[in-house]
């Protein structure tokens, strides 16, 4: 093990843990870090010079692919430039070696291979902060983390200890990432109905819990579009998050659930109204799909229906108390809608 290093093992397992999430941009990552640890680490001068001038190079290009299949053709095709790759650097000529890597540090090549290197994995580091700032992924933030600490291993070696806490982030990336996909709501950003189950689950003592559904949500949708019916539901979630005075989740389509634990329970009819009525008087801006045209933007005001209900002697199970939440929010529809009924 001391001869190996942990940051291979580390890497490989980042690589496999990558590959069954389906984050094979993060896998070509971890391997090809793996690889570039080696070869930083072998007493052979060809193979540090390989590291620096192949590696770094190859990261940026499989950094900057889409994500796409695995089994996709440009995945393929960045295998057989690897491998391409590496046959050149075990068995090429010196002088075609040594002409390949000048060619493939362009613009860099005058540069010391140390200096190039950290401009190649800088350049892959920057591709994935501004996916990171586009999409909010947490993957490409722990991508761009895990590059930059790779950095110091160029110039400054050590390279097993920076390129090992390269795997930590990359794991920590994919296995957060991965938790959030389950259990959080991709539109809205909310937790989802996973994640309230889950929340059910350990409830106990004193709560109470709400529903929560947007009034005549489907003849919105049939009237300006999905997209604005997307816009409504994020701006709706938004606001529970802020003014319900619980925890707020997606339950589906466009209801949403609040749960109150403990003593918030006893201010949640206060919290429920004033959350209703916030809505009430709010705009929302969304872009209306008109007949004829394309969307236009437009300024609209909707209104949510809410049945709240708490833990009781009779009550005493979370989906007893779900259920009697649901059937006042039935008579909160039925009563008229835009309004807040608290079972009895």
């Amino acid at each position: 093990m001391s001869q190996l290093g942990w940051a291979p093992l580390l890497l490989a397992a980042a690589c496999a843990l990558a590959l069954g999430f389906r984050r094979y941009r993060l896998a070509w990552a971890a391997l090809l870090l793996a690889v570039f640890d080696l070869a930083l680490q072998s007493p052979e001068p060809r193979a540090q010079l390989a590291g620096l001038r192949f590696l770094p190079w190859v990261l940026l290009l499989a950094v900057s692919l889409p994500e796409g299949r695995l089994l996709s053709r440009r995945h393929a095709a960045l295998a057989v430039f690897c491998l391409l790759l590496l046959g050149s650097a075990l068995d090429a000529p010196e002088a075609l070696f040594y002409s390949l890597s000048d060619f493939l540090a362009w613009p860099f090549h005058s540069w010391r291979p140390e200096r190039s290197a950290q401009m190649f994995i800088g350049l892959a580091a920057g591709v994935a902060l501004a996916r990171w700032v586009w999409r909010g992924s947490e993957f490409e933030l722990g991508l761009c983390l895990a590059l930059l600490t790779g950095l110091p291993a160029c110039r400054w070696g050590g390279s097993d200890v920076w390129l090992s806490v390269a795997a930590l982030l990359l794991m920590l990336a994919i296995l957060h990432g991965s938790h959030r996909m389950a259990f959080a709501d991709q539109l809205t950003g909310l937790p989802n109905r996973r994640a309230l189950d889950e929340t059910l689950s350990r409830l106990s003592g004193e709560y109470a819990l709400a529903m929560i559904d947007i009034d005549h949500f489907k003849s919105f949708n049939d009237s300006h579009g999905h997209d604005a019916g997307d816009r409504v539901l994020q701006a709706v979630a938004k606001l529970l998050r802020r003014h319900a005075g619980g925890e707020a989740f997606r339950f589906g389509g466009e209801e949403f659930c609040v749960v109150y634990p403990g003593r918030r329970s006893q201010n949640a009819m206060h919290s429920l109204e004033a959350a209703r009525v916030a809505l009430e008087s709010r705009q929302i801006e969304v872009k209306s799909a008109g007949k004829k045209g394309p969307p236009r933007p437009k300024q609209v005001q909707v209104t949510m229906s809410a049945g709240l209900a708490t833990r009781s002697d009779e009550k005493r199970q979370a989906h007893d108390v779900l259920q009697a939440a649901d059937q006042a929010l039935y008579k909160a529809k039925k009563a008229g809608r835009n309004k807040v009924i608290n079972s009895r």
